[in-house]
């Protein structure tokens, strides 16, 4: 039947996807293709069938179109292998991607950074619709950890692993401005509009001037706005010896809790939590409180 025919063109993940949002929340771990092409059979209508073969052959016809434009520019001998060099190594980057569970809060602050287009759609139609150089440029964040000289990608691993955490965050923008204040390196904010957390982020070790510098600016942003609820530190190199302890025993601050206590005046007083990480890899070590 012509519905088989489509199905079987798929590779696994795409009808895993489709199943899914046909109503197959529990995967048997055995199941096969052809598991999927039987379950999609009995459920999916004439319309169903030809929705998703539109959208598959107009993001197939789309990809095909850029990657001919790219072996074009490049000059390639053998354009038939260079095809299928650049859509395996596409596939495979943004599989590897969809496993990252990298927020599109971040993708669209890394657009900006690369002034290319934000992405759109959701699930592998997001990845999907990442050109080559926000492809490339994510791979090298989020799957190969490198570093660049601004320290842009390692706050951007930060930013990605706060929106995971940190669950009322409903925009998150980098090296954000504020009067009288300055640069903060990550800011959060609340459905509001308003600053909920604030990061600063080393790609070195950390110095005592790093975090007394820290510490003043989150005092300075709560007085701002009180909204200001929770103060991290990222570090990709570790703390020279004692940086840690300066902000446990500041008189301030809870040293089993890590909360800071603000005071305003004789009757006015703010809490802002403040945690403390080593990051190595993709790893996010607590080192306070």
């Amino acid at each position: 039947m012509a519905k088989t025919d489509f199905l079987l063109e798929l590779d696994k993940k795409a009808l895993r996807d489709i199943a899914q949002k046909e109503g197959l929340k529990t995967i048997p771990k055995n199941y096969e293709k052809d598991d999927f092409v039987k379950f999609l059979e009995g459920v999916l209508t004439v319309e169903k069938i030809k929705r998703y073969r539109e959208e598959y052959y107009e993001r197939e016809t789309e990809r095909d179109i850029h990657i001919h434009e790219k072996v074009k520019e490049s000059g390639f001998r053998s354009e038939k292998e260079e095809i299928t060099k650049i859509s395996v190594n596409r596939h495979e980057a943004i599989v590897n991607l969809q496993k990252e569970r990298i927020s599109k809060k971040v993708l669209e602050e890394i657009a900006n950074y690369l002034h290319e287009p934000l992405p759109s759609g959701s699930g592998v139609r997001l990845y999907d619709n990442l050109n080559e150089k926000m492809l490339n440029v994510v791979k090298e964040i989020f799957l190969d950890n490198k570093e660049d000289k601004t320290g842009r990608y390692f706050e951007f691993r930060c930013a990605n692993w706060l929106d995971l955490n940190e669950k009322r965050i409903t925009r998150v923008e980098l090296r954000h401005k504020f009067p009288k204040i300055g640069e903060i390196d990550i800011v959060g904010f609340d459905e509001y509009d308003d600053p909920l957390i604030m990061a600063e982020c080393k790609d070195r070790p950390v110095s005592f001037e790093d975090v007394d510098k820290w510490m003043a600016n989150l005092d300075k942003l709560n007085s701002e706005f009180p909204s200001l609820a929770k103060a991290y530190f990222f570090s990709s190199k570790g703390y020279t010896q004692g940086v840690v302890d300066r902000v446990k025993n500041n008189n301030n601050v809870d040293p089993s809790t890590g909360i800071m206590e603000i005071k305003r005046g004789i009757l006015s007083k703010y809490y802002v939590a403040l945690k403390i990480y080593d990051n190595r890899g993709d790893k996010f070590l607590k080192q306070f409180p």
